[in-house]
């Protein structure tokens, strides 16, 4: 067993041995290993393609597309040729319905503007010819732009008026009129305290209200009888007195 182990150790040593002086050789002659090329591939050749040839337009085709560039300094605006419409001009009103659309006027009131955002309304109405001023404004009603208010139309709302046309004539009616003042209609209450004032002193018509003729209240069918005080007298107790004798000589 001993022989084995020292023949195969003298193996080992021989084989480290060897290993040692190649790696040594190596070393000390400074020889380079070779570079495999294998890896590395040949790049493929292009492929030509061919190009189709365009025919560039003449210079008169986007000569339009130059002028309206948008960063050209010296560009200059194209106003598009606008057809000119034949309007129909209305005759204007004169003489008689002039005067008629001018009482109109004077009659309508504008009474409130309902402007939210881009909606516009007004509160308007035209007071009647024949009611009288006790009578109160009605026919109120909420116009648009564009809605017909009695022989009017309605062109324009804005904060403090509205411009109204009717035959080729326009009137503005203002909110807050000095010639044309809001006139309300008079309730009649039946309820409620009205106050009257004269000179310094306030006085409740309410107080007065309440003095009023009191009805006679109606009598009843059957008379009832007083009890006259001197038939109350006779219905008093009468004492008892405690001895007997003196009741007995009585």
């Amino acid at each position: 067993m001993s022989s084995k182990i020292w023949l195969v150790n003298f193996v080992l040593m021989v084989a480290v041995i060897f290993f040692g002086l190649k790696a040594y050789g190596l070393w000390s002659e400074g020889k380079k290993w070779p570079l495999k090329v294998d890896s590395l591939r040949k790049p493929l050749p292009w492929s030509e393609k061919k190009i189709a040839k365009r025919n560039v337009p003449p210079e008169s085709d986007y000569e339009i597309i130059v002028s309206n560039n948008l960063f050209w300094r010296n560009r200059s605006e194209v106003k598009p040729q606008e057809e000119k419409k034949k309007v129909e001009t209305k005759p204007k009103a004169a003489g008689r319905t002039l005067k008629i659309l001018e009482g109109a006027v004077g009659r309508t009131n504008l009474y409130g503007v309902i402007i939210v955002d881009d909606h516009r309304e007004a509160l308007i109405g035209e007071v009647p010819a024949g009611k009288s001023a006790r009578s109160g404004e009605r026919g109120v009603k909420r116009a648009k732009v564009g809605d017909t208010v009695g022989r009017f139309k309605m062109k324009e709302i804005s904060d403090k008026s509205v411009l109204l046309t009717a035959r080729g004539h326009e009137w503005r009616i203002a909110l807050f009129d000095k010639d044309k003042p809001k006139k309300r209609a008079r309730v009649k209450k039946d309820d409620g305290p009205i106050v009257i004032v004269g000179g310094s002193k306030i006085k409740s018509v309410l107080t007065e209200a309440k003095v009023v003729k009191k009805r006679p209240t109606p009598r009843p069918a059957v008379s009832k009888k007083e009890t006259s005080p001197k038939s109350r007298d006779k219905k008093k107790t009468i004492p008892v007195p405690t001895d007997r004798s003196k009741t007995k000589k009585r």
